[in-house]
């Protein structure tokens, strides 16, 4: 398998569980699966990968960048303003 169809497949399995929990109240539990810990794994070479998906609208993106980049200007990608967290995460991969 190569990187990219691994990263699509941990895509597909977070997404599945963020579906499966879509009415918490607890929105940490977004990132509270092992797809997510998979991708973040991955380190800064999924990043192109990440912006990719992000750019078609999953917002909960941007806490997958806080953890590989150790960035947080932006909030931390489960809670906040997260439209606001995605253009600037967004603005942030068009400088780097």
């Amino acid at each position: 398998m190569n990187f990219r169809d691994e990263f699509e497949r941990y895509a597909r399995e977070w997404q599945e569980h963020i579906d499966d929990h879509s009415f918490t109240a607890n929105p940490s539990i977004y990132i509270e699966h092992p797809s997510f810990e998979n991708i973040v794994a991955m380190g800064k070479e999924v990043i192109p990968l990440i912006i990719e998906a992000y750019s078609e609208g999953h917002l909960f993106w941007g806490a997958a960048l806080v953890r590989i980049t150790g960035k947080d200007d932006f909030g931390n990608g489960v809670t906040g303003n997260l439209g606001a967290q995605r253009t600037s995460w967004l603005n942030w991969a068009k400088e780097v």
